[in-house]
């Protein structure tokens, strides 16, 4: 099996682009498709975000849905259904990468992103970074700092999985 190959900015730049030329029925199609493939990690993502304002988890699962659809884009040949036994590992790892942040706030700049830099899909992940941060969208909610943090680590989770679970 070939070593796993980090999604390109062009090919999340290219999914973008389409995904945000998707209107109504077609974005419905991208969601019942990733729900469909990914049963778990769909049900993992809307039980991590049930605690959110009502306006915020339909963010995590359009980004959710926009991720897998850059992993279905991306190098692999396929992406297995993630075994959701693999969470707990992911969401250590990233309450770990939280807390770093975390710590390395200040008060005059806010939130510091962490270095995406050595993740596994760093486009993917700057990608999740800046769309939460994003402002402008009439239809985004403005996130608190703790709403950031807490969709950082999820969609990260999201990422992480789908990482594992592509196949080369």
């Amino acid at each position: 099996m070939a070593a796993p190959t980090p999604i390109s900015r062009a090919v999340v730049e290219a999914t973008l682009y389409r995904v945000s030329q998707s209107e109504g029925d077609e974005v419905q199609r991208l969601l019942d498709r990733w729900i469909g493939e990914q049963e778990e990690l769909a049900a993992f993502v809307l039980g991590s975000t049930g605690e959110l304002r009502e306006e915020v988890r339909p963010l995590a699962l359009y980004l959710a849905t926009v991720i897998f659809e850059i992993f279905r884009s991306g190098p692999a040949l396929e992406i297995e259904p993630v075994d959701g036994a693999r969470f707990d590992g992911f969401l250590r790892d990233n309450q770990e990468m939280v807390r770093r942040v975390v710590a390395s706030m200040d008060e005059a700049t806010g939130i510091m992103p962490p270095d995406l830099s050595t993740a596994s899909e760093p486009a993917v992940l700057q990608y999740v970074a800046a769309a939460l941060v994003e402002e402008g969208d009439d239809d985004a909610p403005e996130l608190t700092g703790g709403e950031f943090l807490h969709l950082l680590m999820v969609l990260k989770t999201v990422v992480d999985a789908l990482h594992e679970a592509s196949r080369y």
